[in-house]
């Protein structure tokens, strides 16, 4: 049975930020780093997506 608590993540950069305070500590650095660019990835692409008009 999974007793882990889940809790509910609206923004895709909250999930990196999620799994980097819950694992970041004991991660290597190249893992943190390419986690942070994938982040920084994600919030460009939601910020684009956010300027598309609606029904295109």
């Amino acid at each position: 049975m999974n007793t882990e608590t889940t809790t509910e993540i609206t923004s895709k950069t909250a999930l990196i930020d999620d799994f980097l305070d819950r694992h970041g500590v004991g991660l290597p650095g190249h893992i943190v780093d390419f986690a942070l660019d994938l982040r920084g990835v994600i919030a460009e692409l939601e910020a684009l997506v956010e300027r598309v008009p609606a029904g295109v």
